[in-house]
């Protein structure tokens, strides 16, 4: 978080076994296209990074390598690549617009469940509020909100709140969480 001068680590799933498509639309805890690496056959196999996309381009790679059988996950232990975040930035990835689109896409295409279903339906307001609390905006609040209501989870209750005290407190306090 380069404006608030921390760093965190993203903490992808260490076990192999707990990257399932399930999983993944639970929560998506790997972190971005850095976090993985595969053969240019598999790439080109599931068709690469999706052209109709605007948001969420990573996410459905990973969705997709999921559904392939040579998709054998390892976990390193160790930062591969180090990214700067800064907050309040413009880019079409944090549109919600786009990312609206994106999320009706991947329900369509990947959500087979109820169970499914539910647990997208939460991590897709994770996914909403995520750009708006990167760009220090109060409207990530109502996610968390939604979130809270759905689950009872008290932590996002309480994300809510200190964003709706000061988005750039929640920022600083995921160096403790």
């Amino acid at each position: 978080m380069v404006n608030e001068g921390f760093s965190y680590v993203t903490k992808p799933y260490q076990n192999p076994q707990d990257l399932t498509v399930e999983n993944i639309l639970r929560a998506n805890k790997i972190g971005g296209m850095p976090m993985i690496a595969v053969t240019k056959a598999l790439f080109e196999k599931v068709g690469g990074l999706s052209g109709e996309l605007r948001s969420l381009e990573d996410y459905d790679f990973l969705l997709k390598l999921l559904q392939q059988s040579e998709f054998k996950p390892l976990f390193i232990n160790e930062p591969l690549t180090l990214c700067a975040f800064h907050t309040r930035r413009d880019s079409v990835s944090t549109d919600s617009t786009n990312t609206q689109k994106a999320i009706a896409y991947i329900r369509q295409h990947y959500v087979k469940t109820d169970e499914q279903a539910s647990n997208f339906t939460l991590n897709s307001e994770y996914m909403l509020a995520y750009p708006k609390v990167m760009n220090l905006s109060r409207s990530a609040a109502p996610h968390y909100w939604r979130i809270f209501r759905a689950s009872k989870n008290l932590k996002a209750l309480v994300i809510c709140l200190v964003i709706l005290i000061s988005p750039q407190l929640a920022i600083n306090l995921k160096r403790y969480i």
